[in-house]
């Protein structure tokens, strides 16, 4: 709290009329920028001690937390990864702290509600600046953080272990998208939740869903997956600029591939299910081979799979070894494809996908983080389950 941006930060509540607790590494740091404000409690508290806070802070009624201490956010440490690590376990044990604090914190799918709401406003900020063509581009972005949404409410009305997670928008998002948020979170059925969507662009792949036997979640996040990826695909001209199609086509149709294998991976592994039924998850339009893909399909066992995923442009490109994490390596290409585009063309749309990947890549440690730090995994097995944690495809 005593540091550039924690004081400054300090200064503009206190400003505000808001009461402080600033949390201080101990007391030999120098506060004298602080100190002197109104409405301001010091804390003197070590992040390797952070489990003491609770019995710090007496107060419960804590409407929002400030996390700025993080070790080596510039230079050389920034690539130290032991550091970067504990930065991340601390930041989880952080979290796990406050859910103490306050148990309706504790549910995991509140903390992913966040960390996703995280992106968006970075989202948000990012279109706020962007000119014409940019803003274009980033109605993509805007369209997964929709159905994202979409997802959120789904899981509210028909996954019975769900604790109401909340589903977080701004005024921003209330502007910008079609959907009637309001009416989306009140419905009480899958139903009632389409008849909401009546005259959006994600009514007619649900709609088709409520024609199936039984339909669970699974089916209607699915669909959801196949229209949003078919319809980028397909419509290239409304959200990329002209000049950069080329771009576009060359870092999204890669994505489709590896997002076409990991789900032949998945439903290979995972279910049981015809081949007919795979090929209704795979999203059309699919840059590899037709006969690549079908015999993918039709592998007798993952021996066979690897064996014509290792001899596909990506298998020869990037390499694919049978013994490790499968989905790890699929994020891994995606993520190479990212950065060299960044660097190949820093001040075009790559660097809009470079950083909302690396972003979700992020959120998605720290989330895996927190589930291991709950469970009460040894560090040792913490730090194997983020490095698997590559990215979202």
């Amino acid at each position: 709290a005593n540091g550039f941006v924690g004081h400054h930060l300090v200064h503009l509540l206190s400003s505000k009329g808001y009461k402080i607790y600033a949390i201080i590494r101990n007391e030999q740091e120098d506060i004298s920028n602080i100190s002197n404000l109104e409405n301001i409690s010091i804390v003197y508290c070590d992040m390797k001690n952070i489990d003491e806070l609770p019995e710090l802070i007496k107060d419960k009624n804590i409407d929002y937390v400030y996390h700025l201490a993080w070790a080596g956010s510039s230079g050389d440490l920034r690539m130290n990864y032991e550091l970067q690590l504990k930065n991340t376990l601390w930041t989880c044990k952080l979290i796990e702290v406050l859910a103490s604090m306050d148990p309706a914190l504790a549910h995991r799918g509140e903390v992913e509600s966040r960390m996703t709401f995280s992106t968006y406003s970075d989202f948000s900020k990012i279109y706020h600046f962007a000119g014409n063509s940019q803003k274009k581009y980033l109605e993509y972005y805007f369209m997964k953080y929709e159905i994202s949404i979409l997802k959120a409410c789904m899981r509210n009305i028909m996954d019975s272990r769900s604790n109401a997670n909340p589903v977080l928008t701004d005024k921003h998002f209330k502007r910008h998208t079609k959907i009637n948020i309001d009416k989306l979170v009140l419905s009480n059925t899958i139903e009632e939740f389409v008849d909401n969507l009546s005259g959006t662009l994600y009514e007619k792949p649900l709609r088709e869903v409520l024609k199936l036997d039984n339909p669970v979640l699974f089916d209607f996040e699915m669909n959801l997956d196949l229209f949003f990826f078919s319809y980028i695909w397909n419509h290239p001209d409304y959200f990329v600029p002209k000049g950069e199609r080329p771009y576009f086509k060359k870092s999204f149709g890669p994505h489709i591939d590896l997002l076409n294998m990991l789900w032949i991976y998945r439903c290979k592994n995972y279910y049981v299910l015809s081949d007919a039924q795979i090929y209704s998850f795979l999203i059309p339009d699919y840059y590899l081979d037709k006969n690549e893909i079908k015999r993918m399909v039709e592998a007798e066992n993952n021996t066979v799979l690897y064996e014509i995923i290792s001899n596909s442009y990506y298998g020869k490109t990037y390499g694919f070894d049978s013994t490790k994490n499968m989905e790890a390596q699929f994020s891994d290409i995606l993520d190479t494809i990212n950065m060299k585009d960044f660097k190949d063309a820093p001040y075009s749309l790559a660097a809009i996908n470079a950083y909302f990947h690396l972003k979700n890549m992020e959120v998605a440690r720290v989330v895996t983080a927190l589930e291991c730090i709950r469970y009460g995994y040894k560090p040792e097995a913490i730090s194997q389950y983020i490095n698997q944690k590559r990215g979202v495809l």
